[in-house]
């Protein structure tokens, strides 16, 4: 079983390298500490990449989306004997009330209609004193113009909607950095997981997250997220200079083409002009030859002869 890449959820077959995996797989690790030895509902599933990593961890995991084609795919590539995957809808979970002890839901809040609803369905499902786990893009950072997305949150906003709910709330932040490894030849040419000291050079304010994940409870947080570093999407300064080189000889050339297309259609537009005037003056000379003396005795003399049709009488 495949499934299209629309682009609502992520495949993470073939796209390990890709910055956007190595978010997701970021947000993922993170919760490990969260979901050991609990009972887990993963909300909005998507192709269970994610449920399987924390079914290495949780006691058990619910896997739910909404998509029967991606439960299909999450049952074809990403099984496991303590993983139930099933369809259902955020906004009426088919989950029994305490069903859970946590609940993680990664990027999922800004795809629903009735944000307010989902919590009110994870706070249902799950244990008096769980913890719910949500992910969400910043909406003043976030790339615009997600069409699977129907309302990105403000920090303010996520606050004022989790605060309603939740006693206890633990905020973290998450943000993409350009990063310097070094590391050893099995490290540098495989995929594999690593551990390693990580100097963070510089600070930014709160705001300036791209994304933003809370822990949210009714009793007193003890449990954190597992702060990570994922290195993805590789960069090589020669390459990106190579290729931003090609970049602007291509714009160039089409800067260059549309400039020539522009002339054209100038010159086009230039000689039309031209040929209008020209008409309106072969109109105007040819108006003034049919009134003229001449024609007409010309013309009479054309209808005696029979050369033309005799004029209809109105």
């Amino acid at each position: 079983m495949e499934i299209d890449d629309t682009g609502e959820r992520l495949i993470a077959e073939g796209n390990e390298q890709t910055l956007t995996y190595g978010e997701h797989l970021s947000r993922y690790s993170a919760v490990k500490g969260v979901v050991q030895g609990k009972t887990v509902l993963d909300i909005a599933s998507g192709t269970g990449y994610g449920t399987k990593l924390i079914a290495q961890y949780a006691k058990k995991v619910y896997g739910i989306d909404y998509s029967e084609d991606a439960i299909t795919y999450c049952k074809a590539h990403h099984p496991s004997t303590n993983i139930e995957y099933q369809v259902g809808d955020a906004h009426d979970i088919p989950l029994a009330d305490n069903a859970v002890d946590t609940v993680v839901s990664l990027e999922t809040i800004e795809h629903l209609k009735s944000p307010e609803k989902f919590v009110a369905e994870v706070k249902r499902v799950m244990n008096d004193d769980g913890v719910f786990v949500v992910s969400t893009p910043n909406d003043d950072e976030f790339i615009e113009g997600n069409v699977f997305h129907i309302h990105e949150f403000t920090l303010r906003e996520l606050k004022k909607l989790l605060e309603k709910h939740f006693k206890y709330i633990t905020y973290y932040y998450q943000g993409v950095y350009y990063a310097a490894a070094l590391l050893d030849e099995p490290s540098f040419t495989n995929s594999r997981d690593w551990e390693g000291m990580v100097h963070k050079t510089f600070g930014q304010p709160i705001n300036k997250a791209i994304y933003f994940i809370a822990l949210a409870s009714n009793k007193p947080l003890t449990d954190v997220l597992t702060q990570n570093v994922v290195v993805a999407d590789s960069w090589n300064a020669k390459e990106d200079i190579l290729r931003d080189r090609a970049r602007q000889e291509y714009l160039r050339q089409l800067e260059e083409q549309i400039e020539n297309d522009e002339q054209r259609l100038r010159d086009s537009h230039k000689e039309n002009e031209t040929l209008q005037v020209r008409n309106r003056e072969m109109q105007t000379e040819l108006e003034s030859i049919k009134g003229s003396r001449g024609w007409k005795l010309l013309e009479k003399g054309w209808r005696i002869k029979g050369k033309l049709r005799p004029k209809k009488q109105r």
